[in-house]
């Protein structure tokens, strides 16, 4: 009887040792999966990317680029497909430079679809070309609808990384005043 009351206390024991170990683990599983993304759900991110797009390009409100932008984020440019490591300094001066040549520069923002870390967004900028830009001399042409596609990746609801695709050609069509193709 004495061995099997010392048998069923470590039975025991081990059931005691395995819940504390499922425990554990769904203890450890919520703190590394659920508390990484609290702040970064899909919404949020959207949040972040609108506030960039319109409210701080728009507004020319570049001093809050690093409430978006962590120090350092990977631009991919995929038009000449490269990839570049970028500070928010460095954001800054690109953005500088967009609004010196295209002072009035503003952009719309046609659609924008959220899937964990990741926001796509379909984008529109609106500006008048008043200085040189990209080594094309100022035309005064009124830029009314230049289309961008745009991948952002974030974390912990800063960009970290971000896909461009841009409409260079009918940007510069436009910059130089030739008619594009009529859109059908």
């Amino acid at each position: 009887m004495a061995a099997s009351l010392i048998r069923c206390d470590r039975c025991e024991k081990k059931r005691l040792t395995m819940r504390l170990q499922r425990f554990t683990i769904a203890v450890l599983s919520f703190v590394f999966f659920g508390l990484s993304a609290i702040g970064q759900s899909p919404e949020e991110n959207k949040k972040v990317i609108s506030r960039y797009l319109l409210d701080i390009i728009n507004n020319r409100k570049l001093e809050l680029l690093g409430e978006v932008f962590p120090e350092k984020f990977v631009r991919h440019d995929l038009n000449d497909s490269t990839d570049h490591w970028m500070t928010v300094a460095d954001q800054h001066k690109r953005l500088s430079d967009l609004f010196q040549a295209f002072p009035d520069l503003y952009y719309t923002i046609s659609d924008m679809i959220a899937e964990g870390d990741k926001v796509v967004v379909r984008a529109v900028w609106h500006g008048t070309q008043k200085n040189t830009f990209m080594k094309t001399e100022s035309s005064g042409n009124r830029i009314n609808y230049l289309s961008e596609i745009i991948f952002y990746r974030l974390e912990k609801g800063k960009i970290v990384e971000r896909w461009t695709q841009l409409d260079l050609d009918g940007l510069f069509k436009k910059m130089k005043g030739e008619k594009e193709n009529d859109r059908k």
